[in-house]
């Protein structure tokens, strides 16, 4: 009878115990709120609320499509992969604090999200090896808020997408481009900050852009619209490149040897390479080594044994009415080996159907065919 007592007694105990250390592992994680209410476009069933300490991942992990995740201030040491539809991403900002992830220089990418419908604002995201917030083959990928420092090859990184929006995001200190949207369909970028980057902001054979209302400054190349070789999608068009501010683009090129991003020489502010029907109009570009404006073809930038899948000129581009000053101070080495002295506009002159219609007599070559019905005369200045 007494040791079936003391049997008794200490399984309760070990119950107990039991029960403790499961709530312990729960306090760990964050608790799903089925009743918050529905918040933005999407509905939201529930939200998590992560606290430091506790696991954005292990957030995702519980959460179903059309689930928020809302992170608290603080650090976050970890690398979060999303690869379901309708999750929200939010960064909770106290008195001016917000959420840090932070990859400690070991990392490899912060976010890697590839559900439809995928949306993150509020973080700030530094010292990862690979990237910032990459979001691939999705449908509707919203960037705001979105601060990246230090995050290896680029800091936003749409990728296959298609509908696109990168809103207010601050990007510094990455050796390819700050914000960059590769092969994607229907883009706007706008309202953001990029700057001590090799390339401030890029989209690469993407197909209707709109990249307005961004400061681009102090990179090596402030804006670049580019068709590139040896990739599944095979064009580049439908650029439209307003009222950016591109500001003293002479910043050194980050990247390491070995790399595509290698040919991109100091000193530009905006650049056009192989891409069709693209507008840039109503930009401020100043203070740009080598031109405020260029428009290349592949074969200026490639060398000549390497063979090109698209077609290499730029066609049916139009630059017209940009604020031009101070552009052309000290011209690259490329540049020089053309016999370009630097200035507000240059174009390799490859490529049909391009215009120009701009008040600046710093251009190359000295006549630039005007757009046809465009105000300006071939080459002159206003």
């Amino acid at each position: 009878m007494k040791a079936c007592l003391t049997l008794t007694v200490l399984c309760a105990g070990l119950s107990l115990a039991a029960s403790a250390v499961a709530a312990a592992e729960n306090e760990k994680y964050p608790e799903r709120n089925p009743s918050a209410p529905a918040v933005g476009p999407q509905t939201v069933r529930g939200t998590f609320t992560v606290a430091p300490g506790q696991s954005i991942q292990a957030a995702v992990d519980r959460a179903r499509p059309g689930d928020r995740i809302q992170v608290m201030p603080g650090t976050y040491n970890e690398s979060v992969t999303v690869d379901f539809d309708d999750i929200e991403l939010v960064g909770v900002s106290v008195r001016g604090d917000r959420p840090v992830m932070d990859g400690r220089g070991t990392l490899n990418d912060a976010i890697l999200a590839s559900g439809n419908n995928f949306s993150i604002s509020g973080f700030e995201i530094r010292n990862y090896k690979g990237n910032g917030v990459v979001v691939n083959k999705a449908k509707n990928a919203t960037f705001k808020n979105v601060y990246c420092q230090n995050t290896g090859k680029y800091g936003v990184y749409p990728v296959l997408c298609q509908g696109v929006l990168v809103d207010g995001c601050v990007i510094s200190d990455v050796w390819d481009a700050g914000v960059y949207a590769g092969q994607c369909q229907d883009v706007v970028i706008q309202n953001c900050e990029s700057y001590r980057n090799t390339i401030g902001i890029e989209t690469e054979n993407c197909v209707g852009v709109v990249m307005a209302n961004n400061s681009a400054h102090d990179n090596s190349l402030g804006l670049l619209v580019v068709l590139l070789p040896d990739l599944p999608t095979t064009v580049a068009s439908d650029a439209l490149v307003i009222n950016n501010r591109v500001l003293n683009n002479n910043y050194a090129n980050l990247s390491p040897p070995g790399n595509t991003v290698n040919l991109v020489e100091p000193g530009n502010g905006i650049i056009v390479n192989a891409a069709d029907n693209s507008e840039v109009t109503k930009n401020e570009v100043r203070g740009n080594n080598s031109y405020g404006i260029a428009m290349y073809a592949l074969t200026d930038v490639f060398p000549p044994e390497h063979k090109l899948n698209v077609e290499p000129n730029p066609d049916g581009n139009f630059i017209h009415d940009n604020m031009l000053a101070e552009n052309g101070g000290q011209p690259s080495k490329r540049l020089q080996s053309l016999g370009a002295p630097g200035g507000d506009l240059f174009w390799s002159g490859k490529g049909v159907g391009n215009g120009w219609s701009e008040r600046t007599e710093k251009r190359y070559p000295a006549q630039l065919p005007a757009r046809a019905g465009s105000a300006s005369a071939a080459g002159g200045g206003q």
